[in-house]
């Protein structure tokens, strides 16, 4: 049996080699011990392939790196041999060494944490997948996905971010937003439902923690929520319609029109939902040139410019000015006069005079809906 003292840095190493395995004690806590099993190795985990003259050197490599846990080495060489540092240490798991007559593999023992080479080292799977092993080697591992995900490693989204994704699809459809909230939406041939109105089966005359969450179903009147919406801006390009249908009447009128902007986006609530609209075109008027850059109120959280709360005043909702040209959010009359200024479903900037001798602020929409489309 031969003794060697080796000073590295500040780390006294004692090397015993007794044949055919040898032991490496060091004097601090990092690396306490080190074992050989000779004609075999730990493939598949590799940190680093080197050169180096001898077993001392190789070890001391691997001390000197913080990721390396373990290393095989090429025994009975001249000059330099073979040097695999491992990122991981097979102490538990034996059976991921393999047979491989000029290597020898040495597996630290420390008293602080090392990390066991199996698949799952490294967390191969993503978005939350949980990682489970299925044998010795760093393919041997599958990936128990969440719900919204799938793949070999999570790696794939289930869900859609928005309606854009299938233009061919309409109807309603589960969506997950880049930052992972998920909600539903009504989808018409890639366009995404913000709003729908149809036939006064629904209260839109509501808190602002309802107008947070969204309410109503998506078949039918709805509103998708300005935390579901300002999910799907996010970081996203977007156009926006505005269809509407008045109420049949005995002057001539339209039969429909609509207003598309080519650029809508909306702040989260650090900004109280604060939208930017710009670049009309469409046959209903730009009713909503006013509200471009103002923040969403209801009656019980008044975030607009005028000296009184809008959303109590006009019985609704909305990105109200001092206040609106138009009032999607609010009241719903079973024909085209309502019952007091603006208080209704309206858009004032329609190109005709629906309820005459009173101005579009006495019009009621029978229809009116709000969609985005990615562009």
């Amino acid at each position: 049996m031969e003794m060697v003292l080796i000073m590295h840095w500040y780390l006294i190493q004692v090397l015993v080699l007794v044949e055919p395995t040898w032991t490496l004690m060091t004097s601090t806590s990092g690396t306490l011990l080190q074992k050989g099993v000779t004609g075999r190795s730990l493939n598949g985990y590799t940190l680093e392939t080197v050169t180096v003259e001898n077993l001392v050197k190789c070890s001391l490599l691997c001390v000197a790196n913080e990721d390396c846990f373990s290393f095989n080495f090429e025994h009975g060489t001249t000059g330099m041999a073979q040097c695999d540092l491992v990122y991981c240490n097979a102490e538990t798991n034996n059976s991921a060494l393999v047979s491989q007559s000029a290597l020898t593999y040495y597996g630290q023992i420390s008293e602080a944490h090392v990390p066991l080479c199996d698949a799952c080292v490294h967390s191969p799977c993503q978005n939350g997948g949980t990682c489970m092993v299925t044998g010795p080697f760093p393919a041997n591992f599958t990936c128990e996905c969440l719900p919204e995900f799938s793949g070999n490693e999570c790696e794939n989204a289930v869900l859609d971010e928005d309606c854009g994704v299938d233009p061919t699809y309409t109807g309603v459809k589960q969506l997950m937003a880049a930052d992972r909230r998920i909600f539903s939406a009504y989808c018409e041939q890639g366009w995404s439902y913000v709003l729908k109105r149809v036939d006064g089966s629904e209260d839109f005359y509501r808190t602002w923690v309802e107008y947070q969450q969204g309410f109503g179903g998506r078949n039918n009147e709805h509103f998708i929520g300005l935390d579901n919406l300002a999910s799907m801006l996010r970081g996203r390009s977007y156009k926006v319609r505005f269809d509407l249908t008045p109420w049949p009447t005995n002057v001539s009128t339209p039969l429909t029109g609509f207003a598309e902007y080519s650029t809508f986006d909306m702040a989260d609530e650090s900004d109280k939902y604060r939208i930017n609209i710009t670049g009309y075109s469409g046959t209903a008027g730009n009713a909503m040139l006013v509200q471009n850059g103002q923040q969403f109120s209801t009656y019980d959280r008044d975030n607009d410019v005028s000296i009184s709360n809008c959303a109590v005043r006009f019985k609704g909702a909305g990105w109200y000015n001092n206040c609106h040209r138009c009032n999607l959010f609010g009241l719903y009359a079973n024909g085209t006069l309502c019952p007091k200024m603006g208080q209704c479903v309206s858009w004032f900037t329609w190109p005709a005079q629906l309820a005459p001798p009173n101005s579009n602020n006495y019009a009621s929409f029978k229809e009116a809906s709000m969609k985005i489309y990615p562009i």
